[in-house]
Formats: structure tokens, sequence, C-alpha cells
């Protein structure tokens, strides 16, 4: 997961969440079998 992060921005407290955000749907959109379509979101505080 490290070099997905290394993608985002300059880190910022506001920045960083948008790019996790923005990195988990777009990992989303482009998975191709759902593995784990039952999971929440990860900010839904498990």
């Amino acid at each position: 997961m490290g070099n997905l992060i290394d993608r985002a921005q300059p880190h910022s407290p506001l920045g960083e969440c948008a790019q996790i955000i923005a990195i988990y749907r777009e990992a989303k959109s482009h998975e191709h079998p759902p593995t784990h379509s039952q999971t929440p979101l990860p900010l839904s505080g498990n």
C-alpha cells in the first residue's frame, strides 16, 4: 500500500484523507472481480 500513498500529494491533514478516499474509489472502480463487496468503507469507523 506504500506505493499508493506515494502517488498522493504532499502530506497534509485534509489532503491525505481526500487522497485516501480518491484512491479507494479508484481501486473500487478498477476492481475486476469484487473479492469483498460486502466490506463497508474503512471510513465507517469499524
